[in-house]
């Protein structure tokens, strides 16, 4: 039977005077000498001095631990006015569209020349699309304007399908890092009659917000009211569409 040593990772370092120097890329362990009767390499001490030579080194080795910091997810809780009165709609939302640019858990930052990047350690639960998709639903649903408001198809009448589309959803960095930073929200919404696929509305919004102190929940909190603002002049302009 071979006996297989097990060695830890070595790296060869240049030595002082020429000649080079190995080094163990693993925390240093010494092994007491194996001294005494019965510690012969014959018969069942074999075995025994491999396992306890692999339980040392177990030991010894200690795990690989990352020193960066976690992401802080971030959320988005806009503030919806409630509607005077209900409409008989039933509000088909089927998805929102976000601009591939945009569409990551990241939170957008764009800096001097168009450059895109992204405020560090900060997410959304999910990517962007996916995420206000969520929100948007739940703060019509909230707002009491609509008979219904779900991603799927309800009854056979009074549907009506909202299409909405993202195209700017970020904080823009101030110049040369100093100063504040600007949050900019731009949506465009397609008000549809499922029964004859006739457009009801078209609408563009676009909200911005100046003088946003360089600070991840400030930039987050401008950004949860520049979505509020939409969503309340969204669901006017639907009331309208509607005839209400």
């Amino acid at each position: 039977m071979k006996i297989m040593s097990v060695l830890p990772p070595t790296l060869t370092l240049p030595r002082k005077g020429g000649g080079n120097k190995r080094r163990s890329l693993l925390p240093s362990c010494s092994l007491p000498p194996l001294r005494g009767k019965g510690w012969g390499w014959g018969g069942g001490a074999k075995s025994g001095v491999f396992i306890l030579l692999l339980s040392l080194l177990v030991a010894c080795s200690s795990p690989l631990k990352s020193d960066l910091p976690a992401d802080q997810v971030y959320r988005l809780v806009p503030q919806v006015n409630t509607a005077p009165g209900k409409s008989n709609a039933n509000l088909y939302l089927p998805r929102v569209e976000v601009s591939p640019a945009l569409d990551t858990s990241r939170i957008t930052l764009v800096k001097e020349q168009f450059q895109q990047d992204f405020i560090a350690n900060s997410r959304w639960p999910d990517d962007l699309s996916g995420y206000l998709h969520a929100v948007m639903l739940d703060a019509l649903s909230r707002s009491g304007a609509f008979q219904s408001v779900s991603d799927q198809l309800l009854g056979n009448g009074g549907n009506y399908k909202l299409l909405l589309r993202v195209s700017a959803f970020q904080a823009e960095y101030p110049p040369q890092g100093k100063g504040s930073v600007a949050v900019v929200l731009g949506m465009e919404s397609i008000l549809v009659r499922v029964q004859d696929q006739r457009v009801m509305g078209q609408h563009r919004y676009d909200i911005r917000k100046e003088n946003v102190p360089v600070r991840t929940g400030k930039i987050v909190e401008a950004m949860n009211q520049a979505l509020g603002e939409t969503i309340t002049a969204l669901i006017a302009d639907l009331e309208g569409d509607l005839g209400y």
